[in-house]
């Protein structure tokens, strides 16, 4: 091929785990892809790649476009590095800085385990000093806490340094809550709400105050879910206070609901065991629908009262970042690795649809797109051979087709719809699928109304069109085989009795029983052929009824001879 200056490279991958191998090179665009799709028909469960490679520039270099890609051409999923990789932190310049908001949120991060061991927030954490001398003592959590920020926040500057400096405002933080607290600018959570900020603002700092009686609150909380009942209660209590004080009680209780719901722990507390992640993703949906008023409304929260308190938090407004931190997570576990239930990918689909639904109506419009995305990935990742291969196999073989289409309703995004194409053509070009066909035990028929069936059904899909006819165009190939091994007109002639019945039985073959295109044409084209014949006219001419029959039949027939074609492009 040196001489040429476009040519089109084939590649191919006999499974997703194998190594991409050129295996021919052809001038022409159109037979490159013909003979890609009769290399992916050999090959099912890999792929092809057709490349086109054109010269370019003085120096004569090849530049290769990718043409087409059929299969599973996708680059094999690498699993995820067990090694930490922390995220872009706040810079902490002064001792204070560590009880801001920012700060607070790479606790979650970066001592995770200590604060679901000890059930306590981060806001809470920082003004309790029965906990902080705990973590202090332990040495290596508060030691590994800030190397992992320390790397987090080294560029060019050392990393020792960064966490030098680090450990010396932890020590300055820690010894400066020990400070106030002994100089009594903590406050008790004693009395009412009104009691307690009251206290809090004779005190020099307010929001230091208010904030140890929180976590002097929180502290008899010993659990996540009553955690959430606490913050709910004083939440509430807070309608009573004057303006002024609401608003700042408010706004400061924000913050520990957010810590809360970013808690890992914390939701999975309140939503009980789960048999599978479909389980979770119903019931964090339930959490944020509107409460069922109907007894015989199903309810995913039924007997899971923290749950139920969470959900009535979240329509009361209580929890303003609750609504949208869920359906990140929701977003997360459709769009993960995980099946939403393993038993029955039919099952899992119609679990997708229902969740789908549910979704569209509780959530804003500003994240629809985000919903679309996990949507894809999930129908994406579902369509793997591996996934419908294992669902298949309780299936006889030439019902398979048939069940796999079943699923494309509740498809979402054209990769997915091309990944379901791919593996139905696939599936129709394996010899042992040919084999059930042809060796049928003597059900010809019902066969080939098996293959007509699939046909309809995939041309009625809203799978991509071209792989869409060529699937048919496959079905009816098989038919015509087994018409032709099976010798079926013959047969169907010597049981009819008659020319005029043989025509009959012919024409609703085509009609009705056989694949559309080459099959049911050639079942007219024996009826036409019986018609000729001199017994058949007879009866035509002495019976009306047999002759409008025939005629009706005759123009059904003709009409599913005609396969649609692909649109040009």
């Amino acid at each position: 091929m040196g001489g040429r200056e476009t040519h089109f490279e084939l590649f191919l991958r006999k499974s997703p785990k194998a190594s991409w191998a050129l295996v021919d090179a052809i001038p022409n665009r159109q037979k490159a892809i013909e003979r890609a799709n009769a290399f992916l028909k050999s090959h099912p469960q890999g792929g092809v790649k057709v490349m086109k490679e054109e010269r370019k520039g003085a120096n004569g270099d090849y530049i290769a476009i990718l043409v087409a890609a059929l299969g599973d051409c996708e680059e094999p999923r690498k699993r995820p590095s067990r090694t930490f990789i922390p995220q872009q932190t706040s810079s902490c310049v002064s001792a204070g800085d560590l009880r801001k908001v920012s700060a607070r949120k790479t606790y979650l991060e970066v001592i995770p385990r200590f604060l679901e061991r000890h059930r306590v927030l981060p806001g809470e954490l920082i003004y309790r000093t029965d906990l902080l001398e705990i973590l202090e003592s332990s040495g290596s959590e508060i030691t590994q806490a800030i190397q992992r920020v320390a790397i987090a926040r080294a560029g060019e500057e050392s990393l020792h340094a960064i966490a030098r400096q680090l450990h010396e405002l932890v020590n300055q933080g820690v010894n400066s809550i020990f400070k106030e607290k002994k100089a009594g600018r903590f406050v008790k959570y004693e009395g009412t709400l009104d009691d307690v900020v009251k206290k809090c603002r004779q005190k020099p700092n307010l929001l230091t105050a208010f904030k140890s009686a929180l976590a002097d609150r929180l502290m008899r909380e010993t659990s996540w879910p009553k955690k959430l009942t606490g913050l709910v209660e004083i939440w509430k209590e807070a309608e009573t206070l004057e303006e002024a004080d609401r608003k700042f009680v408010n706004e400061v209780l924000t913050d520990y609901f957010s810590e809360w719901i970013d808690t890992p722990g914390a939701v999975s507390a309140i939503l009980g065991e789960t048999q599978n992640t479909g389980e979770v993703v119903d019931r964090l949906i339930g959490v944020l629908e509107p409460r069922p008023d109907r007894r015989n409304t199903r309810d995913p929260l039924h007997d899971l009262p923290h749950a139920q308190a969470l959900a009535e938090a979240v329509q009361l407004g209580l929890l303003p970042t609750a609504s949208q931190t869920i359906v990140s997570r929701i977003f997360e576990h459709i769009g993960s690795n995980h099946r939403l239930y393993e038993k029955c990918l039919l099952t899992e689909f119609k679990m997708l649809k229902d969740f789908g639904d549910r979704l569209v109506k509780i959530m804003k419009s500003n994240r629809h797109a985000e919903m679309y995305d996990s949507f894809c990935a999930r129908s994406k990742r579902l369509m793997s051979t591996d996934t419908v291969d294992g669902y298949l196999e309780r299936f006889e073989i030439l019902d398979r087709p048939m069940q796999l289409l079943k699923l494309q309703d509740n498809l979402v995004g054209y990769d997915a719809r091309t990944k379901m194409i791919t593996l139905l053509r696939g599936m129709i070009g394996q010899p042992r699928f040919e084999e059930a066909v042809m060796n049928n035990e003597g059900r010809h028929v019902q066969v080939l109304m098996t293959l007509r069936a699939t046909q309809a059904a995939l041309l009625k899909s809203d799978l991509p069109e071209a792989e869409r006819i060529h699937g048919a165009q496959d079905l009816d190939a098989l038919g015509v085989r087994l018409i032709s091994n099976a010798k079926l007109f013959p047969s169907v002639a010597r049981k009819a009795g008659s020319p005029a019945l043989a025509a009959v039985a012919l024409f609703r073959l085509a009609a009705e029983a056989l694949p559309k295109g080459q099959s049911s044409t050639l079942a007219a084209m024996s009826a036409t052929k019986m018609l000729k014949e001199q017994d058949a006219r007879e009866a035509l001419k002495t019976n009306p009824d047999l002759s409008r029959m025939l005629r009706d039949l005759s123009q059904a027939a003709r009409a599913a001879t005609e396969l649609p074609k692909a649109s040009e492009g």
